[in-house]
């Protein structure tokens, strides 16, 4: 697992949604590969210095659009 480098892009969003984006444009740009480990949701609140609330809402929202697959106690995976 690599540390995730996102551009937060639209300040009018809502936070969760513009790092939803971020890290989905890191998917579809190829920086994140199919099946990869995402970083912890405490990890990624640290390194963007939000709650880690926030995250999580964000990753949520990446695993009911498909993106992202989670299953418990194992953490974050980019889907196939």
């Amino acid at each position: 697992m690599k540390a995730l480098n996102l551009t937060l892009k639209t300040p009018t969003k809502k936070l969760y949604l513009n790092i939803a984006d971020a890290i989905r444009n890191a998917i579809k740009s190829g920086n994140v590969s199919p099946l990869e480990k995402l970083p912890s949701a405490r990890a990624l609140a640290e390194q963007l210095r939000v709650n880690r609330h926030t995250i999580m809402a964000a990753y949520n929202e990446l695993i009911a659009q498909g993106w992202v697959e989670t299953k418990q106690r194992r953490g974050y995976t980019v889907a196939s």
